[in-house]
């Protein structure tokens, strides 16, 4: 059984009494019905536990759920870096519901990343992108070493080298 007590001490400078006073205790019966209970006839420990339960969030999102209007009003219904600093809040606090479906959280600048297949960088042009990089990479060291040969051997021949000695 649930018992709930409410004290106050004495108001007595020195004294150190209570008084203590038991509260009503609210509770919900199997059947849905609303319970009190105090003195001699406490309220059972289930029925104060679905009392208790049933203030729980309903949603799957818990704390985390906002509804549309809320998101709107936060400017937060978007997959782009959030602004709003209750939208950054949100999507700090909440990752897991803060993108539409096929979006996951971007924990860098909270914006929206597209998990769909056709969104996302293959394989094929990774490979592409890599040896992309790669001959462009060469041909920016070549040019820069053909530069520079060019200038070693200007220097050397205006200090008067002009080959094997």
């Amino acid at each position: 059984y649930v018992r709930i007590y409410g004290g106050s001490p004495s108001q007595t400078p020195g004294a150190h009494d209570v008084t203590m006073t038991e509260l009503t205790v609210n509770g919900k019966a199997a059947d849905g019905t609303a319970v009190t209970g105090s003195g001699s006839s406490p309220v059972s420990l289930d029925d104060w536990a679905r009392l208790v339960n049933s203030t729980a969030p309903q949603a799957e999102a818990g704390i985390c759920y906002l509804d549309k209007k809320v998101i709107k009003k936060i400017h937060c219904d978007t997959i782009h870096v959030p602004t709003d600093p209750n939208c950054i809040l949100w999507r700090q606090r909440c990752p897991r519901f803060a993108c539409p479906d096929n979006y996951v959280l971007n924990p860098n600048d909270l914006s929206c990343v597209s998990t769909e297949p056709h969104q996302l960088i293959t394989t094929t042009e990774g490979v592409i992108m890599v040896v992309v990089t790669a001959i462009a990479g060469a041909l920016i060291g070549a040019a820069f070493f053909g530069f520079s040969a060019h200038c070693c051997k200007k220097k050397a021949l205006e200090d008067g080298y002009t080959g094997v000695e």
